[in-house]
């Protein structure tokens, strides 16, 4: 799925499978594409909806991770590149559930 982004006043299509994570940053969102980060105005809740299908999921107020760059789950979720983002407590089951079904599909 491609989805737009505007970055100092032009617009960037990406494919989705390049979006590690997402930040809620005041009424905007950092998005991070392979490692550059993207400002959108988009808020959190809208990216949720518009990537939830994509193997995208919510794992803090402020977080949304791509399933696809997890590499370890702990306190924390571990990304690939090291980055280590807060799993909040009430989403952790939710988090843990949608993970074992991604691995279990990627096989």
């Amino acid at each position: 799925m491609q989805v737009s982004l505007f970055n100092d006043w032009r617009k960037n299509v990406v494919q989705s499978r390049k979006i590690e994570l997402l930040i809620a940053e005041g009424r905007y969102t950092v998005v991070d594409v392979e490692g550059e980060e993207v400002l959108s105005d988009k808020s959190l809740g809208e990216w949720e909806q518009e990537l939830e299908s994509e193997g995208f999921v919510r794992i803090h107020k402020s977080y949304i991770v791509n399933l696809r760059y997890v590499a370890k789950v702990e306190s924390t979720v571990v990304l690939k590149d090291g980055t280590s983002v807060p799993l909040a407590r009430r989403r952790k089951k939710e988090f843990e559930e949608r993970y074992k079904e991604y691995l279990m599909r990627d096989e």
